[in-house]
């Protein structure tokens, strides 16, 4: 119960993303549905935080959906092909140019 409430809250994404992160350092398999949904989680807080209406409410509109999506999925109530079919499309949409840029980027600051 706990958990379904923290997934309402960004320290829920970010624990969620924490979680798989240590399964991906330590060679198991991340839940990359749970990745993709705790990284809408928090893009959409963000948005939350600016002052402009149309984006707060898009904010927490996008966050109650992917928090839904997070709950359903980790109590087993979504089908397979929904997850398959949202991770496909997720990749689909972001350009490997920018998933690269980004992994450059952190090993810059992390020196």
């Amino acid at each position: 119960m706990g958990s379904m409430v923290a997934d309402a809250f960004v320290f829920g994404d970010v624990r969620d993303l924490s979680i798989e992160a240590w399964h991906k350092f330590r060679g198991r398999d991340a839940d990359e549905f749970v990745v993709l949904l705790s990284a809408v989680g928090i893009g959409s807080s963000a948005a939350t935080l600016f002052p402009e209406p149309s984006s707060t409410a898009a904010g927490a509109t996008v966050q109650a959906g992917a928090t839904t999506l997070k709950v359903l999925k980790k109590s087993d109530a979504l089908s397979p092909t929904l997850v398959k079919k949202t991770k496909v499309r997720s990749k689909s949409s972001v350009p490997k140019t920018s998933i690269k840029q980004i992994g450059i980027r952190y090993r810059i600051l992390s020196k």
